[in-house]
């Protein structure tokens, strides 16, 4: 799938470890930036956001096994999605 990708990936990054919250975080460290994030627009299922929930966890630092995070410049983001 990464290899799919257009070439206008400015980085990519495994959320395994820390979810995804811990990646944006590593990203714009990296990149010497703070970043706002519309969590309401990052897709969680409705089981795992009852169980994170249920037992006090935040889904977005939850290791997101099989996934990975791409960012890529707006007008490529159609393309990447596909």
């Amino acid at each position: 799938m990464v290899e799919t990708l257009p070439e206008a990936v400015h980085t990519l990054r495994d959320p395994t470890r820390g979810g995804i919250a811990t990646a944006f975080n590593e990203i714009a460290k990296t990149a010497g930036v703070g970043m706002d994030i519309e969590e309401s627009r990052i897709p969680i299922r409705p089981e795992v956001k009852a169980a994170c929930e249920l037992l006090g966890l935040d889904p977005l630092y939850l290791a997101s096994e099989g996934k990975f995070l791409a960012l890529v410049a707006p007008e490529y983001a159609a393309q990447a999605l596909e």
